[in-house]
């Protein structure tokens, strides 16, 4: 009797812990990715930091010789606020950039919303990529 009140009292204490290390999980992948993003919009790689939106799985940065007159000076990302389940993060970002053949610095803030989805497994920037004008 006493083996199997342990046992109903510890099965949902061990469900609660593996969701927990899910949510950490995936806040770890978020992590990861958001740095790698920001290291590829520091370095102006834009068709690195297009794969992270949920366009960029479908296809390729489009226009991409829009993008070859522009230079990032500054990738500064505010706090993120997390969602209750953990599967959307918002983020501001200001981008700080240059058009080299005009030698002019502009500055942007975008509004990010990095979402997780089940089918992939994986983060994804559903708010799409910034417009440079």
């Amino acid at each position: 009797m006493r083996l199997r009140l342990l046992f109903l009292v510890c099965i949902p204490l061990v469900f609660a812990a593996c969701t927990s290390m899910s949510a950490n999980s995936r806040l770890d992948q978020y992590e990861r990715l958001t740095r790698s993003y920001e290291q590829a919009m520091t370095w102006s790689n834009f068709e690195v930091a297009f794969a992270a939106t949920k366009a960029g799985q479908e296809s390729v940065l489009p226009d991409t010789a829009r993008y070859a007159d522009i230079k990032i000076t500054s990738y500064e990302p505010a706090s993120p606020q997390v969602t209750e389940e953990g599967k959307t993060i918002k983020r501001a970002a200001r981008i700080n950039y240059v058009h080299t053949s005009r030698m002019i610095e502009l500055s942007l803030v975008t509004q990010e919303e990095w979402r997780f989805t089940d089918e992939s497994g994986r983060w994804f920037l559903y708010s799409g990529f910034p417009q440079f004008k």
